[in-house]
């Protein structure tokens, strides 16, 4: 018999160890620890794709001396970034950089049209920024409703879309860092979500 040394046997004294024929493959795994594994592997993958197309939900609330908005309706686009309003007013959607090739420019009409085509009811706020481009229009932020909005109380911002962050949620557009937008914060994290699933613009070239 051997000799008692007082230490417990390790894992190379183990019985499976010792009555494993040598050259053996080592013993499968408990069928617990792989079920477990499949499993996160599933909610991760999951996870993942829900990030791919829902990005970070922001609500674009405006402080309170902010100037008031009003309703309008689209009655055109303007290439690239701007919309006729039905009193006739041009509007510019602020805090986006205009698109830089021809192809960028088509896929940000195409997006207008889709999200506010004419007729559309819009909330227009206009907004103190200052450019250098040759634009035409006023800046703005321009938010799409929800269908079933009251005209006559406080405007819902938690129940609509802000256009403008749509654009740059797609990843069709650039923020516009020069800007001294309100939303600068929220669009540039808008822009590094798009860019980390590299959607739109910041999709692979193929």
């Amino acid at each position: 018999m051997a000799p008692d040394d007082g230490q417990a046997p390790g894992p190379a004294d183990s019985p499976s160890r010792r009555n494993r024929a040598p050259g053996a493959p080592p013993a499968a795994l408990p069928w617990w620890i792989s079920v477990t594994a499949i499993l996160l592997t599933a909610c991760l993958a999951v996870t993942v794709s829900w990030r791919v197309h829902h990005p970070p939900a922001i609500h674009y609330i405006p402080p309170p001396d902010h100037p008031r908005g009003a309703f309008r309706e689209v009655q055109e686009l303007v290439a690239p970034l701007s919309l006729r309003l039905d009193d006739g007013t041009l509007v510019r959607l602020a805090g986006i950089a205009r698109p830089r090739t021809p192809e960028e420019s088509e896929r940000v009409e195409a997006r207008l049209r889709d999200l506010a085509p004419p007729g559309t009811l819009v909330y227009v706020e206009p907004e103190p920024v200052r450019t250098t481009e040759a634009d035409t229009g006023k800046f703005a932020s321009v938010y799409l409703p929800p269908a079933d909005v009251d005209r006559t109380r406080p405007f819902p911002y938690t129940e609509a879309r802000l256009l403008n962050a749509m654009l740059v949620q797609d990843g069709l557009v650039r923020e516009d860092g020069p800007q001294l937008y309100r939303y600068s914060n929220e669009f540039e994290m808008l822009e590094h979500d798009a860019r980390q699933h590299e959607r739109g613009i910041w999709a692979p070239a193929m």
